[in-house]
């Protein structure tokens, strides 16, 4: 009763996502309109295609890129360190994300770690982990994934040591790592602990129950998976995000139930999102 409820709202959700892409839309042009004025300051101009990367990071891979390279440009002309290093980070990052390995390393390779600020390390042995932690599940070469994954878990040592005990990020690591060790309930309750910060409909939201479904798939719990899958969904689509798993794993889970039309609904759209965020690890 409780899950054809949720895929009732899904199936409604669905419906209306035109009008929650259309407020994402909105917001990306008003910050372009802003972008236009030619009094802007470069640290004005740098702010602004931040934001612009936070809207497009989720929803269009490439104009992601595209901002953060401007930024990039931005900082290098303002000769400010702190700028350039912020950024390649989050360059680094989201290459790993959508596949493009070699460029994230050798971005993370051109920052001096010895020259780091204190303030960058998490988000550079988050780098570091992201990209080898992608390589090792991708890669189809055995002894390169074992290769991978042990320095993947290096930087995890380095980023466990830094990171506050009660951070959004040591949580999600904890929990990863007790699913990943074969300890699913001590996962939930650390994921419970994630899920009361964060509000319903939101991307932080929709991450953390995905996470959630992950736990009782270690279950073997189908019917506990759908739940979370199908809260994942909804909150990612009323977010209009278009980089999301929730709703092409749903439609698996529903395809394996007999519910075939349904899953088709899912995963067409599932599979239009990932066209329409257009990094080809998506599609694949």
């Amino acid at each position: 009763q409780k899950i054809d409820s949720q895929l009732n709202v899904l199936d409604k959700t669905i419906n209306e996502y035109k009008q929650y892409v259309d407020l994402r839309e909105n917001r990306i042009q008003q910050l372009k309109e802003l972008l236009s004025n030619s009094n802007l300051s470069l640290d004005d101009v740098y702010s602004l295609n931040k934001q612009i990367y936070h809207e497009y990071k989720a929803y269009i891979c490439d104009s992601a890129i595209s901002y953060l390279n401007r930024n990039l440009d931005v900082a290098e002309r303002m000769n400010n360190a702190d700028k350039v290093v912020d950024t390649k980070l989050l360059l680094s990052y989201l290459f790993a994300s959508s596949g493009m390995y070699k460029e994230s390393i050798d971005i993370l390779n051109s920052i001096k770690r010895n020259t780091l600020k204190s303030s960058f390390l998490e988000d550079y042995y988050l780098c570091y982990d992201h990209v080898y932690g992608e390589l090792s599940f991708y890669t189809q070469d055995k002894r390169s994934s074992s290769k991978y994954n042990d320095i993947s878990w290096k930087y995890k040592d380095s980023l466990y040591a830094i990171l506050d005990k009660e951070s959004e990020l040591y949580l999600n690591m904890t929990e990863t790592r007790q699913r990943d060790f074969g300890e699913p309930q001590k996962a939930l309750e650390t994921n419970m602990k994630r899920l009361q910060r964060v509000e319903f409909g939101t991307p932080e939201y929709a991450l953390i129950t995905f996470h959630r479904s992950l736990d009782y798939s270690k279950l073997d719990d189908a019917e506990q998976r759908k739940i979370y899958l199908t809260l994942s969904a909804i909150s990612d689509l009323r977010s209009a995000i278009k980089d999301n798993a929730s709703l092409w794993e749903l439609a698996n889970l529903i395809y394996n139930d007999g519910d075939v039309d349904r899953s088709y609904k899912y995963i067409r759209h599932s599979l239009d999102d990932a066209n329409f965020f257009n990094a080809r690890l998506r599609n694949f």
